[in-house]
């Protein structure tokens, strides 16, 4: 792992329950628990983003008490938004009709 490297970690409890099908002297069927998880490295991002320091500041601020659906709608880009989807749709069309 390169040092700067930011993965997300997602993660969760799983359980599967093992019956027991034959019926033998010992044999009982068994929950059986772990974790499953997968780590994305987070390529091009801001080490910025990270700061714990600056998410501190901010929650002390309570900024979230001024954030309004309008606040939300001026911070999208919407013609980036369109764009991506015309190359996502334009990327499934060349993968999976093989007339173009």
């Amino acid at each position: 792992m390169v040092p700067g490297t930011f993965f997300s970690v997602v993660g969760g409890n799983i359980q599967a329950f093992a019956r027991q099908r034959d019926s033998r002297i010992g044999g009982e069927s068994h929950l059986i628990k772990g974790f499953a998880g997968t780590a994305v490295e987070m390529e091009g991002c801001d080490p910025a983003a990270f700061n714990v320091e600056e998410l501190v500041r901010h929650h002390k601020l309570q900024e979230r008490k001024t954030l309004t659906t309008d606040v939300i709608l001026e911070d999208l880009d919407f013609q980036g938004l369109a764009a991506v989807s015309a190359f996502h749709f334009l990327d499934v069309l060349i993968q999976f009709v093989h007339g173009l």
